[in-house]
């Protein structure tokens, strides 16, 4: 559940970092352009594609901390100790079963500030597609999801099979 929203949280604290790499490579290649076998066109287009997917990715980074923004201190305080969003170690709470009730809350809350801001899961595939570290993301938190209900699954067609019988 929120699997989504919980990949931007959990690549949240280095999308500056991508951006720095992302202008890096910019210089990188536009500084060479002249040792390139492309033509100038070529290149051109290629830096113009460059620029126009570290728009995306400031986009989103400004989509996700307007969402944050909208937060309750409190959640956001929750958030961040979890994702580590401001990329500083946080003192660590007793993670006791109203720790994750309420962790699940603030997610909760984060997915549905983030969807009125436009990202739904069309828009996160489509984000994942273009920024590998989201998919990657993505991809681990969709696997912790299956794994969290492997089990589940057989003990609710249990239940159900037992109701059945009564």
């Amino acid at each position: 559940m929120f699997t989504c929203e919980k990949a931007l949280l959990k690549t949240y604290g280095t999308f500056a970092d991508v951006v720095e790499l992302m202008d890096e490579s910019f210089l990188k290649r536009a500084v060479s352009s002249h040792t390139s076998k492309l033509s100038a066109f070529d290149e051109a287009e290629r830096l113009i594609e460059m620029i126009e997917l570290k728009k995306d990715l400031i986009d989103l980074y400004g989509m996700i901390t307007d969402a944050l923004a909208d937060l309750k201190r409190s959640d956001y305080i929750l958030l961040d100790g979890r994702y580590s969003l401001t990329g500083e170690t946080q003192t660590e709470e007793e993670k006791n079963r109203n720790y994750y009730r309420r962790l699940a809350i603030a997610v909760g809350r984060f997915a549905y500030a983030v969807r009125r801001r436009g990202v739904d899961e069309k828009k996160f595939s489509e984000y994942a597609k273009k920024f590998h570290f989201i998919e990657e993301a993505y991809s681990e938190e969709k696997a912790k999801e299956k794994d969290f209900f492997k089990g589940k699954k057989t003990i609710a067609v249990k239940i159900q099979k037992a109701s059945s019988i009564i």
